[in-house]
């Protein structure tokens, strides 16, 4: 299986790529968006939107389909559970 996130989530600014970075990603590779999308348990037409900058990414799914392409960054929650 190819994948296209490094172990763990990216801490904040960490190794984060730009739309084109990924898209280049898929392309060296001759992976599918789609074949991607479905191994992730994506929907591939969401995929498409959040890597063509058609979503922002900001909560929900495309937020974490943005930090799975390395897009962004899930933060680090700085709030201590009690």
């Amino acid at each position: 299986m190819h994948t296209l996130e490094q172990k763990g989530t990216p801490a904040l600014g960490a190794n984060l790529r730009s739309h084109e970075e990924a898209k280049r990603w898929f392309a060296e590779r001759g992976v599918t968006i789609s074949e991607w999308a479905l191994q992730r348990n994506f929907n591939p037409a969401l995929v498409y939107m959040v890597l063509h900058g058609k979503r922002q990414a900001l909560r929900g799914r495309s937020f974490d389909i943005a930090v799975a392409l390395r897009l962004k960054a899930r933060p680090v929650d700085d709030l201590v559970e009690a």
